[in-house]
Formats: C-alpha cells, sequence, structure tokens
C-alpha cells in the first residue's frame, strides 16, 4: 500500500524593514523578507500558526490536524449519492462532486469538508492553472540550502462558497500531489508576493461569496507537481484536477555590443 502523507505548511512574512533568513520544515518554508505593510485585515491571527510538520517517510502518519494518514487506497467507497460519501450534515440542495473524480484544469468540483469542529464548510472549487515557479521569485528572501533546492508551484483557484458557514480566513483545502505521492501543504504569505498571493480566504466569505485565489507549494528537491487533490481526510477517496504545468518564463538574453559599435 502506498501512503500520502502532507508536509508542513508554512508561513511566508514579509517585513517592510527587514531581511531575514529561513526556516525549512520539512518541505514548507517559513519566509521572513521584504515587502509592502498590510492592512491589519489582512494579517493572520495569533492562532492561524503554520502546521506541525510530519515526516517525508511515506510509512508515518500525520497529526489530526494534517488530514490524518492519507494513504492512496481509500477506506471507504463511493455511494450511489456521492453526498452520503462525505459522512457530513450538508445543507439542502447541494449535490457534490462524486468523491474519486479525476478532473482537469477547468473544472469545478463541488466539495464539503469540515475545517473546524461543528463547522461545515461547501465550496464550488475550479483549478484555473497550474503554474511552475522559480526559487528566483523569492528574490526578497533570505534561502538557506535546502530551500534553494525546492520548486516553487502556482495553483490558481476560483472558489465560490455555496454553503451555510461563513468560511472567513479558512484555508481552501487543497493539496499538491507531487511525483512522488506524497501530499504538499500549502505555504501562506504575509505581505506582497507578486507571482502569488497565498492569502487564506477573505476575512468574510459568507454564503454565495466567491474570490480568486493562489495558492503556493514549495517542493523539496526540485519535485514535481503530479496534480492537485481535495482529500482532508484518510477515507475520502481524493478529487483530484490534472493539466499542463506553465513553464516559468525567462527574460530574454541582453545582446552584447562590441566596443567598437559593431
Amino acid at each position: 500500500m502506498t501512503h500520502m502523507s502532507p508536509r508542513g505548511s508554512a508561513r511566508l512574512t514579509a517585513h517592510p524593514a527587514a531581511r531575514l533568513a529561513v526556516v525549512v520544515l520539512a518541505g514548507g518554508l517559513v519566509l521572513s523578507g521584504c515587502g509592502g505593510d498590510e492592512k491589519a485585515d489582512d494579517e493572520p491571527t495569533p492562532t492561524e500558526s503554520s502546521a506541525q510538520p510530519s515526516s517525508e517517510s511515506p510509512s508515518e502518519s500525520p497529526t489530526r490536524s494534517q488530514t490524518e494518514s492519507t494513504s492512496a487506497e481509500p477506506t471507504k467507497s463511493r455511494s450511489a449519492d456521492p453526498n452520503l460519501a462525505y459522512g457530513l450534515d450538508l445543507p439542502a440542495g447541494v449535490r457534490l462532486t462524486p468523491l474519486g473524480s479525476k478532473l482537469k484544469v477547468g473544472e469545478t468540483a463541488r466539495i464539503a469538508w469540515e475545517p473546524e469542529k461543528n463547522t461545515v464548510g461547501v465550496l464550488a472549487l475550479t483549478v484555473t492553472k497550474l503554474r511552475q515557479g522559480s526559487i528566483e521569485d523569492f528574490g526578497d528572501f533570505i534561502l538557506d540550502d535546502k530551500a534553494e533546492q525546492s520548486t516553487p508551484y502556482y495553483v490558481d483557484v476560483e472558489v465560490e462558497n455555496i454553503g451555510k458557514s461563513d468560511l472567513g480566513r479558512m484555508d481552501t483545502p487543497l493539496y499538491l500531489v507531487n511525483g512522488k505521492d506524497v501530499l504538499v501543504r500549502a505555504s501562506r504569505l504575509q505581505g506582497r508576493f507578486a507571482p502569488c498571493a497565498a492569502k487564506p480566504l477573505p476575512r468574510k466569505f459568507k454564503p454565495e461569496a466567491s474570490t480568486e485565489v493562489c495558492l503556493v507549494f514549495l517542493v523539496a528537491n526540485h519535485g514535481t507537481l503530479r496534480s492537485v487533490s481535495f482529500r482532508p481526510r484518510q477515507e475520502y477517496e481524493p478529487i483530484s484536477w490534472t493539466g499542463a504545468v506553465a513553464k516559468p518564463t525567462e527574460a530574454p538574453e541582453t545582446p552584447e555590443t562590441s566596443e567598437d559599435g559593431d
């Protein structure tokens, strides 16, 4: 049996007047760098801490807060009614995407999960673009050797709240699956980061609200992106998105000129 364990999430913090070092947590980054000031409403609350990292070893299970142990083989089969497989008290009239669905970039999944105790979130998620970044995108940050050996990926997602709960400040429940079938948690940024904002959902995200988010994933050892996955619990068959990954655009080289003007 192949096991999939999420790797530690990260918070990337921008400070307007300082460039500080990076700490690598099992494939995730906690970064401090330079950037513009942020409004108070956009800063995380003290309770929004980075998840505890789990081992990269496929045989080890993460903590419960890290989606419990996530083996590649599901423990709950699909039901004729896809809603029943989620095991949640769902609002009337919601029709969810069957767990185990394999989607292409641009397609929408209607999913439900429990981001907090006694809170059921129901979202329509559309992965719109997969982008490979460059470690050079983090030029405002000081990276240690391990961070420099990672490859960043940016995932653009359209999100609509189709449930009954206010999901303000919640993280979008998506993971990257790398080439070794390991789930990688998204990093979060404080401050401005031009390639990808990496923010949670807006402070207020009430029913019928919609937004666009961008998720930053840092894959250790120059790993690859195999798919994007919704799977917050082990007993969920993952819903996955696959598609072409846009490569970083390289700046054109400036032609050299000879001293005599030729």
